[in-house]
């Protein structure tokens, strides 16, 4: 289908994505105090009774001149002979201690009282005690009270079980990252913390790091390709049976388990996965397979039903060389090992393919392992440069220009031919698994069976060569821009061929457009044939696009 044709698929997807303060623990145990009276106006206090009348009875020179001033006081008389009683701010009360930041003092008909904050009340009538606490029970709190974990208010202070004044005991002793945690206060007693409430910790295992993060008593189980020690605070993995210590730690070749190496004990003839004929000496890793070199028919017959112009002209294509590819596309968990985070958008989970990436990020996930793989294969050679990239991984990474480096030995995207020819698997039907779209029942994941929802990568029927998921679920990034077709010589196959784009991404010139193979959980069957071509700008994130790898031999 021609960029321009591509509307109703990215048009699709854009419409499924639319679619898509009281104390705790506290019992009252007092009637409530009486209401203050209101406190006394700055300007204009009234005098008591006693001094209200003795001025009647004389002239107010006559009561001036017998009155001794003196500091103004809170005792219902005129202190300093200004004809005011207990006026403020001249007349000051003192807080007692143990409340001087939670109350404020005032004068009322003469006395000092305490004017509490809110959840106290001076409920004894005490001055000299302070405001006391609504606490469950009352207890006028020591200098000493301390919280603890009880649901109470053991220290009065309006909090319950505060973490910052408890002192937690030290939990049961547990494997993993749990061993020697500190117990948490949940709902008024000590509980152990979950693993995932830890530095490091998770429900799961979830990235390759030679620690027991789910405090099971295993490390790093579940996970492809992991056998991993601590090296000096830095995380070297054991790769492949080469009787060398990839990892520093004094053994060599314990993740062999981990690997299959090809050899006589594997058939090479028609073999089964996952060597499937590959060399002698290939080392497969487990959840991943090796895809043999040889020539394969690309495009579909002009009868083919459902087909489109793209898929042709057909023509015969040479792999020259056998390549190793992941037989189920990245998923989640692996993406959240590299970058200990989930692309925005995504629903958690981890076993599913990992989408809502673009095309540049795909190519940094693969740039990342090739880093990883330079740690332990002096081989190893990156396999794309590229200029003026900017953004966060997952979050809309883009780059200015990606360049394949030739002859590279590192992780990268399949070709275009690449991944139809691992695809087919030796076939040529509208899919590996025949014409016919009941075929694909059982092994494949689309718009009439799966419903709006992505499934796990794996558990479906395999092609003959050990891939999982080529038809729908995922749908996946090839490496190659977007063009038509150009024939094979005459006579001869055309080698290893990249697609170098049009320059026409949807119509806009000047732009190349990602091309995008397999369909994915919403597409209709006939967008699940091996041959068909979905278009795609390099920039944009869909909830049904992930991405497999690919390594090639040195």
């Amino acid at each position: 289908m021609a960029p321009d044709m591509r509307a109703g698929w990215v048009g699709v997807v854009g419409a499924w994505t639319m679619l898509a303060s009281g104390l705790s623990g506290c019992i009252d145990y007092f009637a409530e105090p009486p209401t203050l009276p209101p406190r006394p106006a700055d300007a204009e206090a009234d005098r008591v009774p006693e001094a209200r009348d003795a001025a009647a009875s004389r002239t107010p020179d006559a009561a001036r001149s017998r009155c001794v001033a003196s500091p103004e006081r809170c005792n219902g008389r005129d202190d300093d002979c200004d004809r005011r009683v207990d006026e403020s701010p001249e007349v000051t009360c003192p807080i007692p201690a143990r409340n001087a930041a939670s109350a404020e003092s005032v004068c009322v008909a003469g006395a000092c009282v305490l004017a509490c904050n809110p959840g106290q009340h001076d409920v004894d009538g005490d001055y000299d005690n302070g405001c006391e606490y609504l606490c469950a029970p009352f207890d006028a709190p020591e200098t000493d009270a301390r919280e603890a974990c009880n649901g109470r208010d053991d220290d009065c202070d309006g909090e319950v079980d505060e973490a910052a004044d408890l002192e937690p005991p030290l939990a049961p002793e547990r494997p993993g990252i749990c061993a020697g945690a500190a117990m948490v206060c949940i709902d008024g007693d000590w509980q152990e913390p979950s693993p995932e409430a830890l530095p490091r910790g998770e429900s799961d295992e979830a990235r390759c790091d030679a620690l027991d993060n789910d405090c099971d008593g295993a490390v790093d189980e579940g996970l492809t390709g992991c056998d991993c020690a601590l090296d000096a605070g830095e995380i070297r993995c054991e790769q492949g049976c080469d009787e060398i210590d990839d990892d520093g730690d004094g053994r060599s070749d314990e993740g062999c388990p981990y690997f299959v190496a090809c050899g006589p004990g594997q058939p090479q003839l028609d073999a089964v996965p996952p060597c499937n004929g590959c060399p002698e000496g290939t080392a497969v890793p487990v959840g991943w397979v090796c895809i043999p070199a040889g020539e394969f028919v690309m495009g579909s017959p002009a009868e083919e039903v459902g087909r489109e112009n793209d898929e042709g002209p057909r023509r015969t294509v040479q792999i020259s060389r056998p390549f190793l590819m992941t037989a189920t596309e990245v998923t989640q968990a692996e993406w959240r090992a590299m970058f200990d985070s989930i692309p925005a958008g995504s629903d958690p989970c981890p076993e599913c393919p990992v989408t809502w990436i673009n095309w540049f990020e795909a190519v940094e996930y693969a740039e990342r392992r090739s880093a990883i793989l330079e740690v332990w294969d002096p081989r190893a050679i990156p396999c794309y440069e590229r200029v003026g990239c900017g953004g966060v991984p997952g979050e809309g990474l883009v780059c200015d220009a990606v360049d394949r480096v030739a002859g590279c030995h590192g992780f990268r995207l399949p070709t275009e031919a690449e991944w139809e020819y691992a695809a087919r698997a030796g076939t040529s039907t509208r899919f590996w698994t025949g014409d016919a779209e009941e075929s694909l029942e059982g092994a494949a994941w689309h718009l009439e069976n799966s419903g709006p929802m992505i499934r796990p990568a794996g558990g479906l029927q395999a092609n003959r060569w050990g891939l999982v998921g080529v038809h729908g679920n995922a749908a996946e990034f090839v490496e190659d821009w977007y063009g038509l077709y150009r024939p094979a010589p005459p006579g001869q196959p055309l080698v290893d061929p990249v697609g170098e784009g049009d320059n026409r991404c949807n119509g806009v010139d000047g732009r190349n457009c990602s091309v995008v193979r397999g369909g994915a959980y919403f597409s209709s069957p006939n967008q699940l044939r091996v041959a068909d071509r979905e278009v795609i700008r390099p920039f944009e994130r869909f909830p049904v696009v992930g991405f497999r790898l690919v390594l090639t031999l040195p």
